[in-house]
């Protein structure tokens, strides 16, 4: 399996962190060289971004620059064979017994677009079917939102699909694990169980203080959005989704699906960086 690590030039520190990790489990990986969004001129971001009806963007430029990088490392997936490929990011921990994981395919679903391989605790829709593949890991088919783009396994063939995506009306773990996005329902995605990797920011141990280099849209002050706009986004989202969440509670016997949160067991203990970005 491919793996492709993305990482800022200005972030030296998580690259060496990072860099021990994969070494430790002997993993050999290629850096991606990441698109800082802060870099990027009004005249790119209006390239990736779709605009609001008030004329502002709907990606903040550091999601632009996630966007990008991301690309980056499908364009390099879509040009393998028959490998998959493994896309990381730069502030993950990594789980007890998954490094033989990123280093086969044998254990991927054949009919396997996306493997999400992190979590972030959220309670999400899975299928009650999970396909054992070994070190008490499992898989199963992903039917929820689950967002997150540190850690995932893509096939060459969806690299190549993904790569005809243009502008974004959101953020791209949305485009990709939020059933409100058409592309959602086009990928045939799964999840590992428990995840084998997370994002420092999500953890209570062993937390390093990592920062996100990630400005959610959403989040940015000076963005004015029209109420008709904001309200008729949340509005967008399928009411098939509060279906879903309500047949597939754990007591339902009609559902193949049930709402559960992604686990996750550390490998402890974690390689200290000599100074984190703060």
């Amino acid at each position: 399996m491919k793996i492709l690590l993305i990482n800022l030039e200005r972030n030296p520190e998580r690259l060496s962190r990072m860099s021990t990790l994969l070494s430790d489990m002997q993993l050999p990986f290629e850096r991606i060289d990441a698109v800082d969004g802060k870099c990027l001129s009004t005249q790119e971001q209006a390239r990736w971004s779709q605009s609001q009806a008030d004329g502002s963007p709907f990606l903040s430029p550091s999601e632009v620059g996630c966007y990008l990088s991301h690309r980056i490392a499908w364009a390099k997936i879509a040009g393998l064979e028959s490998d998959f490929g493994l896309v990381l990011e730069d502030d993950l921990h990594f789980a007890e017994g998954c490094a033989g994981f990123f280093s086969t395919n044998d254990w991927i679903p054949d009919d396997a677009d996306v493997v999400k391989v992190e979590t972030v605790f959220w309670k999400t829709l899975i299928g009650r079917s999970h396909r054992d593949i070994g070190n008490g890991y499992s898989v199963t088919r992903l039917h929820g939102q689950h967002f997150g783009m540190a850690g995932y396994i893509l096939s060459p063939g969806c690299a190549r699909t993904l790569l005809n995506l243009g502008a974004l009306d959101r953020a791209i773990d949305q485009i990709f694990f939020d059933p409100a996005s058409g592309l959602f329902h086009d990928l045939t995605l799964y999840q590992a169980m428990p995840a084998f990797c997370v994002q420092d920011q999500f953890i209570a141990q062993n937390h390093l203080g990592i920062p996100t280099n990630i400005e959610r849209g959403w989040d940015l002050k000076s963005r004015r959005r029209a109420l008709a706009q904001k309200v008729g986004r949340e509005l967008s989202r399928p009411l098939s989704q509060l279906r879903d969440i309500i047949v597939g509670r754990l007591l339902s016997p009609f559902t193949r699906k049930k709402l559960t949160k992604i686990g996750f067991r550390p490998y402890l203990p974690p390689v200290q960086p000599s100074s984190v970005d703060r």
